[in-house]
């Protein structure tokens, strides 16, 4: 189910809104990619 996250290095919005579709991805970032949820 989603989950929003506290505090992401970064968030992504794709999708598109007149049907419905969308997605949101929350990133936390170090010196790599260390977690990445949607």
């Amino acid at each position: 189910m989603y989950s929003e996250k506290e505090n992401p290095s970064g968030v992504g919005t794709v999708g598109n809104a007149k049907c419905g579709d969308i997605m949101r991805m929350y990133f936390d970032i170090a010196e790599k990619a260390e977690d990445g949820e949607y």
